[in-house]
């Protein structure tokens, strides 16, 4: 009986070895006749053959239209690329510089990168002298689903002084952050031949709303323009590139509104414009809130009275009186004073 239960135990093991030698012949076999997967057509050559649908089925419905290889840009790959992936818009140029307009050799089938292939027969090249400019669209006109822009200020909320009269806190100093991103099947965080212009809806200026160049000099030890922050930035004009994103930093805003009521606003709106460097052409918009507030409330805790019988009827000097009095200072005869001494 012990003879026939090992039998029959070796007869499993040898059926379940033949079972897993079977199951992995036939998945050789199978990853041997399998055929590589097919690679799915790019968008941007999608959207070269609706544009051109004689090219449908031809030498120039691939990707080589576009690149010399993946992920390698040709010319015409480039000048698709740099003028806002607008097949119109590089159709006079000559791309690949043998002579021919882009159109002229996509109508013949010839490729429009490659200066090696072009128009047989009485084909006209295109003539000598500057390469024509594409006609950008109109200012203002934005391009549609090209690209994106993203906003940011870079603190919840930028505190300033009311007056610099006696001592600063801090002074107004905004910074904005972008990046700008160009949209598709393979999405990328762009810079080149790209601007983002600044500015803020209906605060234009900052003379007039605060004292703070008054006393700058003083403060800072900085003789300031009027409208002029810190580091050179003002209520409106470009940010700088900076790694992959775009920033300007010490914006002199303040929370109030034009006009001759200077009405109160601390949730300032910045407008972000990004556009082609080269034609002028509007990419993208976006607004965010750009926060900024004087709303500190140093009264809270130093109001007439409230510490050590410190009253000179304005917070900001009892402050200074109070710290005369604990540490044996001479503020109240040194201000402005900026605390951060």
């Amino acid at each position: 009986m012990q003879t026939m239960i090992l039998s029959r135990s070796r007869k499993r093991r040898l059926f379940m070895l033949l079972a897993a030698l079977f199951v992995v012949a036939v998945g050789v076999a199978f990853l041997g006749e399998r055929q590589p997967p097919a690679q799915a057509k790019s968008n941007f050559l999608t959207a070269f053959v609706a544009a051109y649908p004689h090219t449908a089925g031809t030498a120039l419905d691939s990707c080589s239209v576009c690149h010399t290889s993946v992920p390698q840009l040709n010319p015409y790959g480039r000048d698709y690329r740099s003028h806002g992936r607008n097949f119109t818009a590089i159709e006079l140029l000559d791309s690949d510089g043998d002579g021919y307009a882009n159109l002229e050799e996509i109508q013949a089938l010839a490729f429009p990168g490659d200066p090696n292939s072009h128009p047989s027969g009485q084909a006209t090249p295109t003539p000598s002298g500057p390469t024509p400019t594409p006609t950008p669209l109109p200012p203002g006109e934005p391009a549609q689903g090209e690209y994106q822009i993203i906003g940011w200020n870079d603190l919840g909320m930028h505190c300033m002084n009311e007056s610099f009269a006696n001592l600063a806190i801090l002074p107004p100093y905004n910074t904005l952050w972008a990046q700008v991103i160009r949209t598709g099947p393979e999405p990328e965080i762009v810079t080149d031949n790209i601007v983002v212009e600044y500015s803020f809806q209906n605060n234009s200026t900052s003379v007039g709303k605060t004292d703070f160049w008054q006393y700058a000099k003083q403060l800072f030890g900085v003789n300031l323009p009027p409208d002029v922050g810190l580091t050179g930035a003002r209520l409106q004009g470009q940010m700088h590139a900076q790694g992959d994103s775009f920033v300007i930093e010490g914006v002199p805003l303040t929370p109030y509104e034009d006009g001759a009521a200077h009405v109160q606003q601390p949730y300032q709106l910045a407008d972000l414009v990004a556009k082609d460097a080269t034609t002028g052409q509007v990419l993208a918009r976006t607004t965010f809130v750009a926060p900024v507030s004087t709303e500190m409330h140093c009264e809270d805790c130093h109001a007439d009275g409230m510490r050590e019988g410190v009253a000179t009827g304005n917070v900001e000097t009892n402050i200074l009186a109070l710290h005369d009095k604990e540490e044996g200072t001479n503020l109240m005869a040194q201000r402005p004073v900026l605390c951060a001494n």
